[in-house]
């Protein structure tokens, strides 16, 4: 188990976050760590899938992967990652915040297929009802991840674009975020592809262009998806199934209290 509370980042790292939207750390998280997180994983995953109709019936988003938001809430288990002290000291490093909440988790399944779908090209941002960016991903893969499975890709720089709009996730639709930039020069806009080894985890901010593919291993590509912000972020009044039911809730209020806990 990961007895560490902190990580000192370098100010490369720090700087290479500011400058590209995304960053790689390695070996943050601890091979008995991840097997419980798996474990757990896949002990929630079997609950909901006895609820969810067959495959074919499904929309074309959920045919991409099985996702659980605020698995936190749903399992008390997933308090110790989604809440993790390393991950959130990180998180304020990068950020260069004094304290860090949480938005929300997600456990993200993509589901083995030579024929499956990839989560096409797309920013975090644009679906949260945050005033101020800032808030960024932290993507947790429970095994080594490559092209074949569903890696991360990233476009180095674009969270500084100035795009903010959301995207057809299913890819049904067939939007394309780089229309969005098509008189950007080719050269600043490289896509960078991110295989990670088991215990290492990407961090991005929540307006960075990313990309996954499809899994065409022969295994689920297990991930847990965790969205901080520094504290103080602000509601937008913009609808969100988080905070639609939340009546005290005004825009421009800072988001507070047990649904949105400071972290560390």
């Amino acid at each position: 188990m990961n007895t560490e509370t902190s990580i000192e980042l370098t100010e490369d790292q720090i700087e290479f976050y500011a400058n590209n939207g995304y960053i790689q750390i390695d070996n943050i998280l601890s091979q008995v760590e991840l097997d419980e997180l798996t474990a757990i994983t896949d002990e929630l995953n079997e609950k909901i899938e006895a609820e969810l109709p067959p495959m074919e019936e499904r929309g074309a988003y959920d045919q991409v992967f099985l996702q659980v938001v605020n698995a936190w809430q749903r399992d008390e288990r997933l308090c110790k990652f989604t809440q993790h002290p390393v991950l959130a000291d990180v998180a304020r490093q990068l950020l260069k915040a004094s304290r860090v909440r949480l938005w929300h988790d997600h456990l993200m399944t993509k589901f083995p297929s030579k024929d499956g779908k990839p989560t096409t090209w797309h920013q975090d941002f644009p679906y949260w009802p945050m005033n101020e960016p800032g808030g960024m991903s932290i993507w947790i893969p429970m095994q080594d991840v490559d092209l074949a499975n569903g890696c991360m890709s990233f476009v180095p720089g674009s969270h500084a674009w100035g795009v903010d709009e959301t995207i057809d996730l299913s890819g049904m639709r067939g939007d394309d975020i780089f229309e969005r930039v098509k008189d950007k020069p080719a050269h600043e806009v490289q896509r960078v592809y991110c295989p990670l080894k088991r215990g290492s985890v990407t961090f991005h901010d929540g307006r960075t262009f990313h990309y996954a593919g499809k899994n065409t291993s022969d295994e689920p590509r297990r991930v847990l998806s965790i969205i901080y912000m520094p504290d103080g972020t602000t509601y937008n009044g913009k609808p969100h199934a988080l905070t639609d039911a939340i009546d005290d809730l005004k825009a421009g209020d800072a988001f507070s209290g047990d649904l949105f806990p400071v972290i560390g």
